[in-house]
């Protein structure tokens, strides 16, 4: 009777647990967000760190979408107050504005994700949906990470803004299927552009920031667009695929241009590629049926190295101009046959020879020399995988030199200097320790027989390779000491003397009353790195380095030095003191501290 009684109370428990069950989530489904506040509805991302996410009204249906909860024009607050709290608005989710009639969107700085919430409650990249006019992405340090772009199957039918980088996972254009607006601007935070505005049919004309430094892919499939100014760019990859309508390009300050960077822009005529290009590979021309001329500059040591399909297919092409008198490598496939046979070579004064016998330069039919072809700047190329030593070069360098970085790390892949030409060029080879120098070449030839005490002088004819070769040895070259030279304020200089590899600890202590002003080490201020406790700093000796230290006087409880005083000096020696420049009868007092000097000398010691 008691088992019965049980079992009977436990399906009535059971009953009431299921209804309470299905309420909840009947409430749930109705209410798709945690609060409201001035018409935006929010989920709450984080208790502990007060963010929030803005999201939408909530879901008429599972199957027939999204209430339509914001219309006209829209900027997302940047902090919402709610139970007493100030939340930080950090995110959207994809679905906020879907079914929106929205004419601007304006996305503040703190907002630095596009996503949604899944079932776990974790946040995943995505982007926005909906239909809008305008979008404008507020300027701010850190990027806007979103999957793919940041309206993702939407539609911008007007005018951009993008204040900052975007990121994700497969790197951020500002739309995806959908990309209608007739221009976008960038601000100046703005580095790079990664797939950033593909297949953008309206867009006609595009200026970019100097900020902005690498292009990837940017502006694919663009088949509207005719000019392009972007005086900062220094790198692009893939950037203009298929803008056939692209007649006018203005990047000066272009250093690389890969992978098939203007593919099939079939209305670019006639291109000078920037001087200081050092390196265009891939088929970065490829397609180009319009193309009649290329001027190639005297700085590019590299020509389709990795795919030699630079020129292929460029069916138009009548002149190529080079203006280094050194042929550089290129491969067969860079020309169509057709461009060997028909088009005309032209190479500076004194250069035919060296053309006519150079490996697929030889195979123009008509190679003529033209006076008018002026070139004076040259690159210079030092290998960067060298073990075990190091080269330095000094020379006229007449801009400012160009690191290939990797874009995720810190290697650089080549170091390019621009030299002009005939100046002369001084290169030091410093073999590490327990090392020597076996061999010194330069353009692959080995000059190491004209070394003499680590180094090789000459002159600047044309673009140059240099690396070396070091090999161990038993008999280890003395090491030479390095002079670490300290000055401080104006009135002499210490000189600290180390072996090399070495390092020390130096602690600048000012008086009592002043105050640390400044600190340079070999030139570069390393003021903030004696910001802690003691004030102390480690210097590495790889080099003579020089330490220069101003002190100022505190802002507290000390009087400014005036104009009538700063003449006044006091110089200390070994049992001498001597004052200078002061005006008779003038009282001038000198301290010491002492304990102050005992505590630092004991620091010193230990």
């Amino acid at each position: 009777m008691v088992a019965r009684l049980f079992h009977i109370i436990s399906f009535i428990n059971m009953k009431k647990l299921l209804v309470f069950a299905v309420s909840l989530f009947s409430s749930m489904a109705t209410m798709a967000y945690d609060f409201e506040s001035n018409g935006f509805y929010y989920n709450i991302l984080s208790l502990s760190d007060l963010t929030a996410q803005v999201t939408c009204k909530g879901a008429e249906d599972e199957y027939e979408g999204y209430i339509a909860s914001y219309s006209g024009d829209i900027t997302i607050p940047s902090t919402v107050e709610y139970a007493g709290r100030t939340f930080t608005v950090t995110s959207i989710n994809e679905y906020a504005f879907q079914e929106c009639s929205i004419r601007t969107l304006t996305i503040p700085a703190s907002v630095t994700r596009i996503s949604k919430k899944n079932s776990s409650g974790n946040q995943e990249l995505s982007g926005l949906r909906g239909g809008f006019i305008n979008l404008i992405v507020e300027d701010s340090d850190t990027p806007i990470e979103c999957f793919r772009s940041i309206i993702y199957f939407g539609s911008l039918t007007g005018s951009a803004y993008i204040g900052r980088n975007i990121a994700g996972a497969q790197s951020g254009g500002v739309t995806h299927y959908g990309g209608g607006y007739t221009s976008i601007t960038f601000g100046n935070k703005v580095t790079y552009l990664d797939r950033t505005c593909a297949n953008c049919q309206e867009l006609t004309t595009v200026t970019l920031p100097e900020s902005i430094k690498k292009v990837n892919c940017a502006f694919v499939g663009c088949e509207s667009l005719k000019s392009v100014t972007a005086p900062g760019v220094e790198y692009i990859n893939g950037a203009f695929i298929g803008c056939t309508s692209l007649e006018t390009v203005d990047i000066p300050n272009l250093r690389i241009i890969e992978n098939e960077a203007f593919k099939g822009c079939e209305s670019l005529k006639n291109y000078v590629v920037p001087q200081c290009v050092v390196k265009i590979d891939g088929a970065v021309f490829r397609n180009c049926t319009g193309l009649e001329s290329v001027t190639l500059p005297s700085t590019l040591v590299e020509l389709g190295k990795e795919n030699g399909s630079t020129f292929m297919s460029c069916t138009a092409l009548k002149e190529i101009v080079v203006s280094n008198p050194l042929p550089i490598n290129i491969a067969e496939t860079t020309f169509d046959a057709a461009t060997y046979i028909n088009a005309t070579l032209k190479v500076p004064v004194g250069s035919l020879e060296a053309y006519k016998n150079a490996d697929s330069w030889k195979n123009f039919f008509n190679i003529v020399e033209d006076a008018s072809i002026a070139s004076d700047i040259y690159t210079l190329v030092v290998d960067n995988d060298i073990e075990c030593g190091e080269i330095a070069v000094e020379g006229e360098e007449v801009q400012p030199q160009y690191q290939d970085k990797n874009e995720y790390s810190d290697y650089i892949y080549a170091t390019y200097r621009f030299l002009r030409k005939g100046s002369p060029l001084k290169i030091t080879v410093t073999p590490d320790f327990n090392y020597i120098l076996q061999a010194l070449y330069v353009n692959g030839v080995n000059v190491t027989g004209d070394v003499v005490d680590n180094v090789y002088n000459t002159t600047v004819t044309g673009n140059m390779n240099i690396s070396a070769e070091f090999g161990y040895t038993d008999d280890p070259r003395p090491e030479p000491d390095m002079i670490l030279t300290m000055k401080q304020a104006d009135n002499g200089i210490m000189k600290m003397k180390f072996s090399k590899y070495d390092g020390c600890e130096i602690a600048v202590a000012p008086c009592d009353g002043w105050k640390i002003h400044s600190v340079t080490l070999d030139g570069e201020d390393v003021t903030n790195e004696f910001a802690n406790e003691d004030n102390y700093y480690y210097i590495y000796m790889n080099k003579d380095r020089e330490l220069v230290v101003v002190y100022a006087t505190a802002s507290e409880g000390v009087e400014a030095v005036t104009s009538a005083a700063t003449a006044v000096r006091v110089t200390g020696y070994a049992g001498n003191i001597t004052v200078s420049n002061a005006e008779a009868g003038e009282s001038i007092s000198i301290f010491f501290d002492s304990a102050r000097w005992r505590k630092h000398h004991q620091s010193a010691r230990e």
